[in-house]
C-alpha cells in the first residue's frame, strides 16, 4: 500500500480488506481476509470515511496506472494491425485489420473533436459566469 494509504490511519484488518477488494474480491472475501464479519465490511465501506476514501483512491490509482500501460501498448497494436494490413497473403484479415484501423481512427477523431468542443462551452459557460460577477 502506498503512504497515502497509510496516512489515513487504517487498521490492520482494515488494510487487509482493502487489498482483497482491489483485487476483484467480494465483501465476504475481504471479511475472511481481514478477520471481521461482512457487515463490518459493510460499515466500513458506507459510514468510515477513511476506509471509503482510502478504496476509492486505490482503486483510482490502479485504474490511472492501468490506463497508462493500456496507452503504452497502443503502439504496438496498431503496429500489429499495419503489419497484418499488409500481408496480401491472407485476404481476409487484411480486410479485418484495415476496418479496424479505420474504425478505431475514426473515433478517435470524434473524441478528439468532442474534446475541443467540450472545452470551447466550458470556456463559455465560464465567461458568462465572470461577466455575471460584474
Amino acid at each position: 500500500m502506498n503512504t497515502e494509504l497509510e496516512s489515513r490511519k487504517l487498521n490492520v484488518s482494515q488494510h487487509r480488506a482493502l487489498e482483497v477488494l482491489l483485487v476483484g474480491g467480494t465483501d465476504e472475501q475481504a471479511a475472511q481476509a481481514a478477520g471481521v464479519n461482512r457487515r463490518t465490511i459493510s460499515k466500513w465501506r458506507n459510514h468510515h470515511p477513511g476506509f471509503a476514501d482510502a478504496l476509492t483512491i486505490a482503486r483510482d490509482e490502479m485504474l490511472a496506472r492501468t490506463s497508462a500501460r493500456l496507452h503504452a501498448a497502443t503502439t504496438i497494436a496498431v503496429k500489429a494491425l499495419e503489419e497484418v494490413a499488409r500481408d496480401v497473403r491472407n485476404p481476409s484479415a487484411r480486410v479485418s485489420a484495415s476496418r479496424a484501423i479505420i474504425e478505431f481512427s475514426q473515433k478517435s477523431l470524434e473524441l478528439e473533436e468532442m474534446e475541443l468542443r467540450l472545452t470551447a462551452l466550458e470556456e463559455r459557460l465560464e465567461a458568462q459566469k465572470e461577466s455575471g460577477r460584474r
